[in-house]
C-alpha cells in the first residue's frame, strides 16, 4: 500500500520530538526561513536515497505572466 501526505510543521508548535520522529518517517524534508531581513531560504534537509547538501538558498514566489500562477522558485548557484 501506498499513499501520499504534505504535513507543514511550524517549529515551536509541537515538541521537538515529534518533529524528529516525523522526520523519520518522511521521505524527505524541506524546511523554510525568513532572516531579519525579511528573506526567505529553502534547504532540502532530506530525502530518501538521495545524497543532498542542505545547504540555504534563496527563494521567492513568481507570478507567471500567462494565467497569474504563482510559481516557487530558488537559484542554485
Amino acid at each position: 500500500m501506498s499513499g501520499k501526505i504534505t504535513t507543514t510543521v511550524h517549529a515551536g508548535i509541537i515538541p521537538d520530538e515529534q518533529i524528529a520522529l516525523l522526520s523519520t518517517i518522511a521521505d524527505g524534508v524541506l524546511e523554510m526561513k525568513i532572516d531579519e531581513d525579511s528573506h526567505r531560504f529553502v534547504r532540502i534537509k532530506s530525502f530518501r536515497g538521495l545524497r543532498v547538501a542542505p545547504n540555504w538558498v534563496p527563494f521567492d514566489f513568481e507570478e507567471e505572466e500567462e494565467g497569474g500562477s504563482v510559481v516557487f522558485s530558488w537559484r542554485r548557484d
